[in-house]
């Protein structure tokens, strides 16, 4: 998974690749929750809580596995744990969460809002917040905390987060993103002999209205499909 999030001129925008294995590509589905306080727009896959998200209160989450990292039989997985924290009105509220919830394996959470991006790594012992201004970038090898596994499944990594450095500017657009998200590394092709595909690649705009854009499956062949919250045009 590759995420990111920017802020330019009081706008925020922030995105994802969720790279899972290919058996589970045809279950992506979107689910909008809805009750008297938020709204959640959460892509996902068929018989799971949710991947990333964003709220009308104009918080986006996205999540990449850190493998790497100290993780424990007791405590929270992400699947969990992403659905709680788009429950939080803004990133200081999630970030007091995470740091009250007990973890069950390494993640990187990236937290938006329309005038600020902050990225974390958690772990079962610790949380170390990796960036916290007008860009936030990860992929899927820990950039703050050590690793106390060696995992060799991510091996794009390192080649992912020089493409995000390479092209992923404050002042990037919509278009720009979508165009960095079709190609290079950074987008795992079903034509690729990899047993690991995009299967879905989000886009999350943060301002006086939220929107969510998720294609479901890799940007070189499935279109981005945008989604609105209800009472707005």
């Amino acid at each position: 998974c590759s995420a990111f999030a920017i802020n330019h001129r009081g706008n925020g925008l922030a995105g994802q690749t969720q790279d899972l294995y290919r058996h589970l590509d045809g279950f992506q589905v979107m689910l909008r929750h809805v009750d008297d306080e938020l709204e959640i727009l959460i892509p996902s896959v068929s018989g799971l809580l949710g991947f990333n998200g964003v709220n009308s209160a104009g918080l986006a989450v996205c999540i990449t596995t850190l493998s790497q990292l100290a993780h424990s039989s007791s405590g929270l997985s992400s699947g969990f744990i992403v659905p709680v924290l788009l429950r939080c009105r803004s990133i200081d509220e999630a970030l007091d969460l995470l740091r009250n919830t007990p973890i069950a394996s390494g993640n990187s959470f990236t937290l938006a809002q329309r005038d600020r991006s902050v990225v974390v790594e958690v772990s079962a012992t610790e949380i170390t917040v990796v960036d916290d201004g007008g860009r936030a970038l990860h992929t899927n090898h820990p950039l703050r905390q050590k690793p106390v596994h060696v995992y060799d499944r991510f091996e794009s990594s390192l080649e992912r987060l020089g493409q995000l450095e390479r092209t992923v500017r404050p002042d990037s657009t919509l278009d720009q993103m979508t165009a960095m998200y079709a190609s290079g590394a950074i987008c795992q092709s079903r034509s690729d002999d990899s047993p690991v595909v995009s299967l879905g690649t989000m886009l999350f705009e943060l301002g006086d209205d939220q929107v969510c854009h998720y294609g479901p499956g890799p940007l070189d062949e499935e279109p981005l499909i945008t989604y609105r919250m209800r009472g707005t045009t």
